[in-house]
């Protein structure tokens, strides 16, 4: 199979729509998945640790949100920055997946 595109060509406007098209879709289907499984999480086991070097599942939840923000923040901003504050709203998985 020969790819489209190759990295020493330019894309055409046509091709980087429909690889913007198709990132959207599933950045939008991706967003709503991922808010349900953190909104899953029990709030009353949020110091669950399996591992004593592993992170809580409170932290979990907000690093996977924050981590996801960051990078889609980055790539508008062109600067990443990933030592996001939580915010008082966003205390419970609930919460999380509301912010």
């Amino acid at each position: 199979m020969t790819p489209v595109w190759y990295a020493t060509e330019t894309m055409t406007p046509e091709q980087a729509k429909a690889i913007l098209d198709y990132t959207v879709q599933y950045g939008r289907r991706e967003v709503v998945t991922t808010a349900k499984i953190l909104a899953a999480v029990p709030a009353d086991r949020l110091d669950f640790k399996p591992a004593d070097r592993c992170m809580s599942a409170g932290d979990l939840v907000w690093h996977i949100a924050s981590a996801d923000v960051a990078i889609l923040n980055g790539a508008v901003d062109g600067a990443f920055e990933f030592k996001r504050e939580r915010p008082a709203s966003a205390a419970t998985p609930e919460g999380v997946a509301a912010w």
